[in-house]
């Protein structure tokens, strides 16, 4: 498994000693979703900021447009 999935499931709250003794296991599906659509999100702020520093306002606003897009489209703030 790649090392920020691991991250982001130990952030959402699995242990080595399993789900259910930090949350249950349904709050864990929601909180790692979660993490992973911010993590997603966040490459295309990430990008848009790249793009504005280059002087490329509209390509960095298409991919702040996505940020957006992608949060709304999961429902994650």
């Amino acid at each position: 498994m790649n090392e920020k999935i691991k991250l982001l499931a130990k952030e959402a709250g699995f242990n080595h000693m399993g789900i259910g003794l930090i949350i249950g296991i349904e709050e864990y599906h929601q909180k790692f979703a979660e993490l992973i659509v911010r993590e997603c999100a966040d490459i295309c702020e990430k990008d848009g900021r790249w793009w504005a520093d280059q002087g490329y306002l509209m390509e960095a606003g298409e991919a702040g447009s996505l940020a957006t897009q992608i949060k709304e489209h999961f429902g994650v703030k």
